[in-house]
């Protein structure tokens, strides 16, 4: 094979080797020289874009599969946050997510108050952006299952997101897998191999039965005739950097 299973089209074909084929989609989640954090605000409306215009995208194409029990998103660094907090603002598009370095609620560089457009109540606003807040008042978020992958040496606040993240959504019953790995930090080197763990994860859950979940959304929207079984958003670059697969100690409820 060209690629290795430690690239991300790399841990694409391991998934297909294993009988759950995939799609990956690559989605620009904000311009280079911008911090969008992935909400509808003062730069754009990229939450709009990744949940409804990138579905649309891949509804069109026959090749896909869509309806949240065929559609998961997972992304590294801001594009973990985009990803958990999409995810969990649309169980009817996405069951599966996965944050890998993520935070769990905007951390806009030049502040939250900049972050949203005049007018809007950002305070009501950014709680609309949080994972926590989310899943304590939303129960139709718990249908989506959850990886966490974050480095040891990652800051130190980012890690408790992660964990309080993880303590509350489990302690709600949903799914949550959790990982912080020794020795590793905020690099590409890091999220490659990372990305190589979740993604046969995630084709693996979404080749099953979406669980049925008190308060959940229903599945919807599945085109007839075609090929492929899944597609999968991915709301950071798909990096093909060198990397090795690393033991995690991971933690399912």
């Amino acid at each position: 094979s060209m690629f290795s299973a430690t690239d991300v089209d790399g841990a694409a074909l391991v998934a297909a080797q294993q009988g759950h084929p995939v799609v990956l989609i690559a989605p620009v989640v904000s311009l280079l020289t911008q911090d969008s954090e992935c909400v509808d605000g003062s730069q754009g409306k990229w939450q709009t874009y990744l949940s409804v215009d990138v579905i649309n995208w891949a509804k069109s194409n026959p090749r896909f599969l869509t309806g949240a029990e065929h559609s998961g998103t997972g992304g590294f660094s801001m594009g973990g946050f985009c990803s958990i907090v999409t995810a969990l603002r649309n169980p009817d598009v996405f069951s599966v997510v996965g944050n890998l370095s993520g935070t769990t609620s905007p951390d806009y560089m030049l502040g939250n108050d900049k972050l949203f457009s005049a007018g809007q109540d950002m305070a009501a606003t950014l709680l609309t952006y949080d994972a926590i807040h989310i899943v304590n008042t939303d129960p139709k978020s718990h249908s989506v299952r959850v990886w966490q992958d974050v480095g040891a040496n990652d800051a130190p606040t980012l890690i408790q997101m992660q964990g309080q993240f993880d303590q509350t959504a489990s302690g709600l019953g949903m799914t949550v897998v959790s990982n912080v790995e020794p020795n590793q930090q905020h690099t590409f080197t890091f999220w490659t191999a990372a990305f190589a763990q979740y993604i046969p994860w995630a084709a693996d859950l979404l080749h099953k039965p979406l669980p049925v979940t008190e308060g959940a959304a229903s599945s919807s929207e599945t085109p007839s005739g075609v090929a492929s079984r899944t597609a999968t958003a991915s709301s950071g670059s798909a990096t093909r950097t060198s990397g090795t697969p690393r033991p995690t100690a991971s933690r399912s409820r």
